[in-house]
């Protein structure tokens, strides 16, 4: 079994017992033409455990956008990549057109999470290839596909995250407790 197959089943067996509202917000896998349509929408190759994780879970489909699997949003579908991905760019082009051409976003960012409008990416440029960034205000976070999956697989068999009103609530989490 691959690590990405192996980190969600793990995920899969905390959420059911620690997070149960979460689990059945994912998504099932995206097909081999839902990920080549995606890679045809946006020029970019995915890099191979990014798609193992679609392979998986194609997203989630969690209309409340409680129900969050990480604190940096709602995992995408291909599709919702794929619309993301076009508005980025298009906003990106009118930016470059009116200001003074600084990048604020960078077209080769995939948009794997969506937290209102700020977006986990999976940045394949080649010299940065697979590596994860946060899209506010240029943060950055340094990972790749499998060390951020694990990480989001940690919170919940550590308990590093709260129940607030019913949903998850990563932000109230206290560290020292």
């Amino acid at each position: 079994m691959s690590d990405i197959a192996s980190l969600w089943n793990e995920l899969e067996e905390l959420l059911a017992t620690i997070a149960p509202t979460v689990l059945p917000t994912l998504n099932p896998p995206a097909t081999d033409c839902d990920l080549d349509l995606l890679e045809s929408k946006t020029g970019l190759i995915l890099p191979q455990d990014f798609r193992q994780s679609l392979k998986i879970h194609n997203g989630q489909s969690d209309p409340s956008r409680l129900e969050l699997l990480t604190e940096h949003g709602i995992l995408l579908s291909c599709e919702e990549i794929a619309e993301a991905w076009r508005m980025l760019c298009e906003i990106l082009d009118e930016v470059n057109q009116t200001a003074d051409g600084s990048n604020w976003w960078n077209k080769s960012y995939l948009p794997i999470a969506d937290h209102e409008g700020d977006y986990l990416c999976i940045d394949l440029a080649p010299a940065r290839y697979g590596s994860i960034h946060l899209h506010v205000h240029d943060s950055t976070i340094e990972r790749d596909i499998t060390a951020w999956l694990s990480n989001a697989r940690d919170v919940f068999r550590d308990r590093r995250f709260g129940d607030s009103q019913g949903f998850i609530d990563f932000w109230s989490f206290d560290t020292t407790t």
